[in-house]
């Protein structure tokens, strides 16, 4: 299995295969085995209106994306607050980010096991939450169906199966973070 998986890995574009092989080192059964990494994030010191403009321009792109936070990180990626859709449509456009966030939200790290997720969502009903790797760096968001599906799956899912996940679109293939440097598909600087 390790060797098809390698194989599909090997014709895939070299960008999006180094990102899958990246994925793939989490646990299946973890917080970052199951995260998807299509999410929005802008730094803290930008504004609404720096939001607003790259929503719009990049509305396509976003389309696919199940946004239902932005997420507001420092200039080192490190996860510092959210926002809600409706707080960046009904705020003053010239308003900085880390004015209207909300500050220090619910997150659990990328190694976080799955019986911890489900004991986050059992406490907290939420659409999602965001994963933050050990220097508290956002890298993705579990989302609650993620969780279900993933208790639905044995534990140890193979390595094919997990590369077919990524390609079919049932795992995160993607990483945007908007507003950072290291943005694989776009960047708000």
């Amino acid at each position: 299995d390790d060797e098809n998986a390698e194989a599909i890995l090997d014709r895939m574009i070299p960008a999006e295969a180094e990102h899958a092989r990246q994925l793939l080192t989490y646990s299946p059964n973890t917080a970052g085995g199951i995260m998807v990494t299509e999410y929005v994030a802008y730094r803290h010191d930008q504004s609404i209106s720096q939001v607003l403009n790259d929503l719009q321009a990049n509305h396509q792109q976003y389309a696919d994306y199940d946004v239902q936070y932005v997420y507001v990180t420092d200039g080192s990626s490190n996860l510092v607050g959210v926002l809600r859709m409706r707080d960046i449509l009904f705020t003053p456009p010239a308003t900085r980010l880390d004015k209207v966030m909300i500050k220090a939200p619910l997150r659990v790290r990328s190694d976080a096991a799955l019986e911890e997720l489900q004991h986050f969502f059992d406490h907290h009903h939420l659409f999602g939450v965001s994963v933050v790797d050990e220097q508290g760096r956002l890298v993705g968001v579990v989302q609650q169906a993620a969780l279900e599906e993933a208790a639905r799956l044995p534990h140890g899912v193979a390595l094919l199966d997990r590369v077919h996940l990524l390609l079919l679109g049932g795992a995160p293939h993607r990483d945007v973070l908007l507003g950072e440097a290291v943005a694989v598909d776009a960047v708000l600087v």
